[in-house]
């Protein structure tokens, strides 16, 4: 059996290779549902050696890449496009504060968010099988004409259009 057909027997799902990323999807309810192996003790421990070797480095990144981080933290745990009073909360400033370091850095809130949920978009758009309905929900976004509008603005074409430029059909060679 080749390798490939192994990996999805394995996983019981479609495995690509040479893709442009590494990942691997899961349906947002699966997050939601507790963990079997949950044992306080241990998370304590992990969370505190993760902050032991990542927390002396993250004071030298500026306002900008924290709040990404913090946003793209929140989009991922909440499923929901991140609020500024929420980032804010996470890196411990007031929403004022935040605002001010960023404008410090020459830069906004709403841009930074823009630019994140732009990225994941594309990657999304380019996994030809997910629907623009689901692309929307994966971002955090009401529905999937909100995510048209806010794709048309930041592209200038529809994600249809742009799925189809990204991932052309194959043409037969002769």
């Amino acid at each position: 059996m080749p390798y490939a057909a192994r990996l999805r027997a394995a996983f019981r799902c479609p495995v690509e290779f040479a893709a442009p990323r590494d990942a691997i999807t899961l349906p947002r309810a699966l997050a939601l549902c507790p963990s079997v192996t949950h044992d306080p003790a241990v998370w304590t421990q992990a969370l505190a050696r993760c902050e032991a070797e990542v927390g002396p480095t993250r004071p030298t990144q500026g306002w900008s890449a924290r709040t990404r981080g913090a946003c793209c933290d929140l989009l991922t745990s909440t499923g929901r496009v991140p609020r500024l009073e929420q980032v804010a909360g996470e890196l411990g400033v007031s929403a004022r504060t935040l605002i001010r370091h960023l404008k410090g850095e020459d830069t906004r809130f709403q841009a930074l968010v823009d630019a994140l949920l732009q990225e994941r978009s594309e990657a999304l758009l380019r996994e030809n099988g997910l629907a623009i309905r689901s692309v929307a929900e994966q971002l955090g976004l009401s529905d999937a004409s909100d995510f048209n509008r806010r794709f048309r603005r930041w592209f200038g074409m529809t994600p249809s259009q742009y799925r189809a430029r990204a991932n052309p059909p194959a043409t037969a060679r002769s």
